[in-house]
């Protein structure tokens, strides 16, 4: 089972547990890193999953934890979807999540969400805030942190941009990208 987008490794390790063969590949070399040491059995890689290269031909994929809505372009979500096509054997699954237009209004819209959230202790501040554009479909999530370092405070902003695809739009992505069967 190839796991697309795998992060640091949590579902890669729960399939390898059950005896799947898994590999496993991100964008983010820390994350693959992580997955790495997590799961030793597995094989990862780093790539983006619009453009990715792995040899064996799979049967499944998979790509969860909202993953797929970190792609802010219409155009990529088929691009992945074809590569993911290109590397599963004949007939092979592709199982996926994403968080419909439902989930950004009822989780990223509202001001007293369970994503929102303020954190303070003696050496650390965080707050993390979402929003939601219902007309361009697009939520981000800004994680603002500070840290103390002897008697200074620094700070940093994390800004996670996702975006919202319709049922229509991800059908014809996927068919475009050779799947016949969604």
């Amino acid at each position: 089972i190839l796991d697309v987008c795998c992060g640091t490794g949590k579902v890669t390790e729960a399939l390898q547990q059950r005896n799947y063969q898994m590999t496993g590949f991100d964008g983010s070399s820390k994350m693959v890193d992580v997955a790495t040491h997590k799961v030793p059995d597995a094989h990862f890689f780093v790539a983006d999953a619009r453009d990715f290269n792995v040899e064996a031909p799979f049967d499944a994929a998979l790509c969860l934890c909202d993953s797929l809505n970190h792609t802010t372009k219409l155009n990529e979500i088929e691009m992945i979807f074809r590569n993911v096509a290109n590397v599963l054997k004949s007939g092979g699954t592709f199982l996926f999540d994403i968080r419909m237009e439902e989930g950004f209004e009822y989780y990223w819209e509202q001001d007293n969400n369970e994503i929102n959230f303020n954190l303070v202790e003696d050496d650390r501040v965080y707050t993390a805030h979402t929003t939601y554009n219902k007309e361009t479909k697009d939520g981000r999530l800004v994680i603002t942190s500070f840290h103390k370092e002897g008697e200074l405070w620094r700070g940093h902003d994390s800004i996670i941009d996702q975006k919202c695809y319709s049922e229509q739009e991800l059908r014809s992505s996927l068919t475009n990208a050779g799947f016949d069967n969604v």
